[in-house]
Parts: structure tokens; sequence; C-alpha cells
């Protein structure tokens, strides 16, 4: 799990293109299921978003995707290519998505397993427009660093 990183939003705003950056982001690596879970706050506030309770609960938007490959090895690897599908959750709807990424293993840490690139879109025939920031074009995730993390039912530990 990991906070480091930001995220790009690429809008079109009438016939222009606009690029949104926010760094208030959550993202979650599943090694056993190869999925990512990434949450972020609209308003990029810099507030402590980590919930107490539930993992996302305090977010403007969450993304759930499977990535193309079986799982995740936590030894090391060859940086990975791959293509993934999904959902993104946003103003009680949800949103299905399409894209790639790159997955590369980080060498010589306990804590530091890997960073991640993912960019992702609406599939064909989908429309998502997020308020203030108009029709959504891509998302682009950039070098998060994924920590080893425990979570437990009652909320996050090791964080």
């Amino acid at each position: 799990m990991t906070r480091q990183g930001f995220m790009v939003i690429k809008t079109y705003e009438g016939d222009s293109l606009k690029n949104y950056r926010f760094n208030n982001i959550i993202v979650l690596l599943d090694y056993e299921k190869a999925t990512v879970d990434l949450s972020f706050k609209l308003d990029d506030s810099l507030e402590d978003i980590v919930p107490t309770n539930r993992f996302f609960s305090d977010h403007d938007a969450k993304i759930t995707t499977r990535l193309s490959i079986p799982k995740i090895e936590t030894q090391p690897h060859p940086d990975w290519n791959f293509s993934t599908k999904g959902e993104l959750y946003y103003d009680e709807k949800v949103y299905y998505m399409s894209g790639n990424g790159e997955l590369r293993h980080h060498d010589g840490s306990e804590t530091l397993a890997c960073y991640l690139m993912l960019k992702l879109q609406p599939i064909d025939g989908v429309e998502l427009i997020m308020k203030p920031f108009g029709k959504v074009q891509e998302l682009h995730l950039f070098q998060a660093v994924l920590n080893h993390v425990i979570l437990d039912d009652a909320g996050i530990n090791d964080f």
C-alpha cells in the first residue's frame, strides 16, 4: 500500500484537453489476486484521509482493476507490462475502464516492493464526466511505491 505517487486525469472541456494532477491518493496492490485498488479525493485536500474502519470510505472516487497477470511475485522479477480492466466508482455510479500499465520490482528493501504505472480509459461508449473537470479521456497513475503492509478487519496496521 502507498500514499506516494500521483494521478493525472485528462479531460475534455469544450474543445480543449486539460490535465489535472491529484497527489492525495491511496493505492493497494493484492499480490495473490493481481488487483489494484486506487482511491482519491477530487479536491486533493491534504487532510489525513486514511480511515480507521474502512480503506476507501472517505474518498470521492475509487478504481478497482484486475491486471492481466495471474499473480504478482514478491521475489525479484523483470519489468512487467500488462493490460487491465476494471471499474471506477464515482458519484454513486459505476464506469467500466480498460487500459495498460507497467510494474517494476524494487530490489534491496524489506518495505518497498515495486513501482506501478497505470493508464486507464473509459471503455467505448462509456461517458464519464467528473465535476467540475469535464469529460474524462484518460487517467494515469505514476510511480507509486507500494509498501508491504498487513490489513486486518479492524482497519489498517503498520501504516
